[in-house]
């Protein structure tokens, strides 16, 4: 016989889940339109030995996803520098792949997504991440985050000033616009 959660128990971690949850910089940034994905159009692996390999069929597999598999050939994660799969571009950082979603000379963003199972059900959470200069990584949490890292030059300082509510008026208008900062500063900003 199966156990069951009584209802008062499954509506107390309805209200905790809802009462904790905060507000996500990444749900900002278009993770389908990016500019890391090579003009290539191509899926391929990039290994740490300076060679590129191309396949008709690439994925992320083994346990803990530390195997790049391109056409039944298997590559260790600790031998891999990228990947480009399904129009996406992941960066290994910390033997993690991570999703770049902008990517450029001086700053950096990526996702990183866990896949949390619990009772048969999975979710995925996502963390957000910038890199100045190929340097550490540093959460993004909030429109402050966004300012501290791209602030700070006259071509992108107007982010400054925006509010959570002009973000989303700016995102209806154009699905692309914080990514688009993110770029400006790569190409305006020294």
């Amino acid at each position: 016989m199966k156990k069951r959660m009584p209802m008062a128990a499954l509506s107390m971690l309805f209200l905790i889940s809802c009462s904790s949850t905060k507000w996500n910089i990444g749900n900002y940034f278009n993770r389908q339109q990016t500019n890391a994905v090579e003009a290539t159009g191509k899926e391929f692996v990039d290994l740490l030995d300076g060679r590129r390999v191309y396949g008709n069929k690439v994925d992320i597999g083994g346990n803990f996803r530390t195997i790049v598999i391109v056409d039944n050939v298997k590559y260790e994660l600790n031998n891999v520098k990228d990947v480009q799969l399904n129009n996406k571009f992941y960066t290994k950082i910390n033997n993690k792949l991570l999703l770049t979603i902008v990517r450029g000379e001086k700053i950096n963003v990526y996702e990183y997504g866990k896949e949390l199972y619990s009772n048969n059900t999975m979710t995925t959470s996502s963390s957000y991440f910038y890199s100045k200069n190929g340097g550490k990584l540093i959460p993004l949490y909030s429109l402050k985050d966004v300012a501290r890292a791209i602030g700070d030059c006259s071509a992108t300082e107007s982010i400054n000033k925006l509010t959570k509510e002009s973000l989303q008026e700016n995102m209806r208008k154009d699905h692309r616009f914080l990514n688009e900062y993110f770029e400006k500063y790569n190409k305006e900003c020294p």
